[in-house]
Formats: C-alpha cells, sequence, structure tokens
C-alpha cells in the first residue's frame, strides 16, 4: 500500500527510456489490422489486458496487466467506506480478480475469497464476464468485505504496507468459477500465506496449478492538486508458457524476465502518470512484446428488486411480518454494492 500526495510520480521509473519502439511492440488487433500501431489503446481508462513476451514467432511467456481508477474502484470503496488499511486490501483483491478472470477467458463469474480469524475474516472480491469480446461488453467487479473488529485493525505506517496475516489472519483463500447454471463449479483453495496478497497467489499457482507465474499488485490513495482523493491499484501477471516438445529450451529467457521483473516497484504500478502499457515497455522492451486489445473493466452489481423480491416471496407471512419497518416495507441492504431497497411486500 502506497499513499502519496501529488499528481506525477514518474519520477520513480528508471531515466533510461528507448527513444523509439522496437519494430514487435504494438497493439494487435483481434481483427488483424496492423494500422494501430504502438500502445495507444493501452494508455487510458479502467482495463485489463493481455500482452505475450518473447519474440514474434516463440514467445516465451504471456500475461495479463490491469489498472483500476475512477470508472471501477474508486465508486465501490467510496461505497463501502472502508478504513484506509481495508481498503487498500479489497483493492488489490479487485485487481487479482480482474487479472485472473482475464488469464482464463471464461465466461460468467470468477469469485476470490478470503477467509480468515484476523480483522477482516472475510473478503469476496468478484469478475463478471458475459461476453468474451472486449468490445462489445466490458467485465464487472464487486467486492464485500467484512471487518467487524476494527480495534484489532494494525496502525498504518507511511510507506509501508501491513503483513497479509495482519488483517486476514490465518485462513484460506478459494477460488471459484461459476460458469452458469448448466455448468459445474470449479474451486480450488490454497492456505492464505505470505506477506502480501500477490506472494499468497504466487504459492497458489506453484501448487494448484504447477505453474510458474509472477506477479505483483499494488494500491494507493492518491491526492491531486486541488485536494481531492482517488483510489488507484494495478497489477502485472506474467506465466510462463507450459513446455512441450515443439517449443524449444526457455529456461533462460524465463530467468531473464524474472530479474527483469523483480525490479519492479508498488510505486510504478501506481503512478499516474503512467500508464501499464509503458511500464511494461520499460521493463520488457528487449524481449519483444506484444499488446492485444484490453478489456474495458466497470463497477457493477448483479441485484436488483426483483430479484429481491422473489426471494422474499418465498419467506413465510411471520417471517414477513417480522421483517417490518414503520412504513410497513422492507428494508434490505446490498452488501456488494452498498446499495439500500425499500421493498413492498404488497407487490410479490
Amino acid at each position: 500500500m502506497v499513499f502519496w500526495r501529488g499528481a506525477g510520480m514518474s519520477d520513480s521509473l528508471p531515466p533510461e527510456v528507448p527513444p523509439e519502439l522496437p519494430a514487435f511492440w504494438r497493439a494487435r488487433p483481434e481483427n488483424g489490422d496492423a494500422s494501430e500501431a504502438g500502445h495507444e489503446t493501452w494508455q487510458s481508462g479502467d482495463f485489463v489486458g493481455a500482452f505475450t513476451l518473447g519474440g514474434e514467432d516463440a514467445a516465451s511467456a504471456h500475461g495479463q496487466a490491469a489498472r483500476l481508477g475512477i470508472a471501477s474502484l474508486d465508486p465501490i470503496l467510496q461505497r463501502h467506506d472502508l478504513p484506509p488499511v481495508v481498503a487498500s486490501l479489497a483493492a488489490e483483491a479487485l485487481v487479482l480478480a480482474a487479472l485472473l478472470g482475464a488469464a482464463l477467458k471464461f465466461e460468467g463469474r470468477l469469485i476470490l475469497q478470503a477467509q480468515g480469524d484476523g480483522p477482516v475474516p472475510m473478503m469476496i472480491a468478484e469478475f463478471a464476464s458475459e461476453k468474451l469480446a472486449p468490445e462489445i461488453m466490458p467485465a464487472s467487479l464487486r467486492i464485500y468485505v467484512r471487518t467487524p473488529d476494527l480495534a484489532r485493525l494494525p496502525v498504518p505506517e507511511i510507506g509501508r504496507r501491513p503483513a497479509l496475516d495482519s488483517l486476514t489472519g490465518q485462513g484460506l483463500m478459494s477460488l471459484t468459477i461459476d460458469q452458469g447454471p448448466d455448468t459445474e463449479l470449479y474451486q480450488s483453495v490454497t492456505p492464505l500465506e505470505g506477506a502480501r496478497l500477490d506472494e499468497c497467489m504466487v504459492g497458489f499457482f506453484a501448487r494448484s496449478v504447477q505453474q510458474e507465474a509472477l506477479l505483483r499488485i499494488a494500491s494507493a490513495r492518491l491526492v491531486d492538486e486541488n485536494g481531492l482523493e482517488s483510489w488507484r491499484a494495478a497489477g502485472i501477471l506474467v506465466q510462463r508458457f507450459a513446455g512441450d516438445a515443439a517449443r524449444p529450451d526457455d529456461s533462460e529467457d524465463w530467468n531473464r524476465i524474472g530479474i527483469l521483473f523483480s525490479t519492479l516497484s508498488d510505486a510504478e504500478l501506481v503512478d499516474p502518470a503512467v500508464s501499464p502499457g509503458d511500464l511494461l515497455f520499460r521493463l520488457f522492451h528487449e524481449e519483444g512484446i506484444a499488446l492485444f486489445p484490453p478489456r474495458i473493466l466497470v463497477e457493477a452489481c448483479s441485484c436488483n428488486e426483483a430479484r429481491l423480491s422473489a426471494i422474499l416471496s418465498r419467506f413465510t407471512a411471520d417471517e414477513i411480518a417480522e421483517s417490518l419497518t414503520e412504513d410497513g416495507t422492507i428494508h434490505a441492504k446490498c452488501e456488494f454494492c452498498a446499495r439500500q431497497y425499500r421493498i413492498d411486500p404488497r407487490n410479490f
């Protein structure tokens, strides 16, 4: 977690930036139109996008980069009104859900749940993808966080993030993929281990997927020159391609990618003056990079009055009577989006 005042933080980036983009550095549209040279599609907005590393014909790694801000993250954190250390953890969980959901390329919901015995005993981040084509439908994010004992939260220190277990305690993190009522749920569980959420997920890749991966996630509460606060979070996930007989040994390439990735800092990830595309270029310009069209991310929730009314209609008359308020309606709150509903039982 990083707290900064001021909108520009690009001084944290290495000064050695090649003056021109190499020929292989470009956005690669799905329709094959190469006219969109450069990486302009990754410059603005809240999105998650795929990339490959290692050469046009023999990529050795692939990954996802995500950035969350005013369109997808701020509305969520403003409504939940969480303490800063908890809001930072929630922001990083949303980034992780976006990275994993985009990497798995499916239609449905990816649910990331952390459950432990700490001051944040329950956190559920959800990535929902209704259509695969990024130009047709954006993906949506939402989160639920339970903090019953605020007195147990660690005191935040400027420039230092609290350890993961100081927030979640000891417990488990589960990854669930729900592709609809006619499909089976996929679920995998891993211990909540590591000082950071991204370290915990790297352990999950090693144990559950048997795949080498690099992951870095960060969040920051920024203050602009007018004193307006906003949240920003970002992350980069790099995965090694699975080896096969047709693929040459890329151990040396993967080791070099790992060394370069280890230089990435939280400050660079959340710097509002630097796009994820620019950051990838500065890290891996010598490897050869291809960017693919990004998926727009928005804040959205699946709750609605009709769904709540359908649930309440299954209650008995006595249960409904016990739930009525003085104005004769039932008040309900969505724990994900904090939206308040006032439902008249005479309508169902």
